[in-house]
């Protein structure tokens, strides 16, 4: 059996799920900026064709998530809360903070950006931004390279694409970002695991692969598999999953993944997935006690009632 992941979005923006909203005027299109940047200081409209903004978003523990497609506009803010990762998905943008200029198609890269104060200009642009805790970045960060001090984000930088990290993140955020909206909409125990994700997600990019050791290396790599691997059995959570699913998910063959899982967690992905799914049913049977066991036993993957 093989699964394919529904489009979360696409160049053209098609949403789903999460809280939607649709701007038609400046008035709600400041409410709706405003959410996602609590020091916005003025929104201008750059064409005289309708003014229109669509997004969604959710939110994850401490991570929140919004995708929107909008007409061309400038933003100028007096700075954001937290740090920001913008993901271009079609048109251009261009963002001057820190006395840089930033144009992500441009350069071929993610962008993330401070909490200094910035100025952005839109072409019919649609993107993605996750919004993330500097504080809690700098720790995940600090965790993966067993190292300390190094801060994160004290200027915007780009997160070039061209390195194998940025190659695999391009490949993992579609289905990171089923995961978390799944996770915060369906699960919420799961949530913890969801937000820790997508740290090691957003910190994996920034680290300098040249200044590793092979084994260091290594072990990111297997961290990053068995990450993937767990987004994906969240995502098909409620069917039916073999190992050989797990592993076309993650790209690694069965004996590679089960070291990386004894390594990473003290046991094997399949034995993972069973103890989060009789926790799903636990959280279930307390949230709803009057619900039939055999609903929630179906509700949590759990097809063989007997079991």
């Amino acid at each position: 059996m093989s699964f394919v992941i529904a489009p979360l979005f696409s160049a053209a923006c098609r949403l789903t799920g999460g809280q939607g909203m649709v701007a038609r005027d400046l008035e709600s299109l400041d409410r709706n900026m405003r959410f996602t940047f609590p020091h916005l200081q003025e929104v201008i409209p750059l064409s005289h064709e309708p003014l229109w903004h669509r997004s969604t978003g959710w939110i994850t523990g401490s991570v929140g998530f919004g995708i929107g497609q909008h007409t061309p506009i400038r933003i100028k803010t007096a700075g954001i809360h937290g740090l920001a990762l913008y993901v271009p998905l079609g048109g251009m943008a261009e963002v001057r903070q820190d006395e840089q200029t930033f144009s992500p198609q441009a350069q071929r890269a993610w962008m993330l950006f401070n909490e200094q104060p910035a100025l952005a200009e839109t072409i019919a642009t649609s993107g993605i931004t996750i919004g993330l805790q500097r504080d809690r970045l700098q720790s995940t960060y600090d965790t993966m390279c067993a190292t300390q001090g190094n801060p994160i984000a004290t200027h915007s930088q780009a997160l070039r694409l061209e390195t194998l990290a940025g190659r695999q993140a391009e490949l993992d955020l579609p289905l990171l970002l089923h995961c978390s909206s799944d996770v915060s909409r369906r699960w919420p125990t799961a949530v913890p695991l969801a937000e820790e994700m997508v740290y090691r997600f957003v910190a994996r990019m920034l680290i300098n692969d040249s200044t590793l050791t092979r084994t260091a290396v290594h072990k990111l790599n297997e961290k990053r598999n068995v990450e993937l691997s767990c987004a994906f059995m969240f995502y098909a959570f409620d069917q039916a999953i073999s190992l050989t699913d797990v592993e076309q998910a993650s790209g690694v063959g069965a004996r590679a993944l089960k070291l990386a899982f004894a390594r990473c967690l003290g046991q094997s992905p399949m034995s993972w997935l069973k103890e989060q799914r009789l926790q799903r049913a636990r959280h279930l049977i307390l949230r709803h006690p009057d619900m039939p066991v055999s609903h929630v036993a179906l509700a949590s993957g759990l097809s063989h009632f007997g079991r």
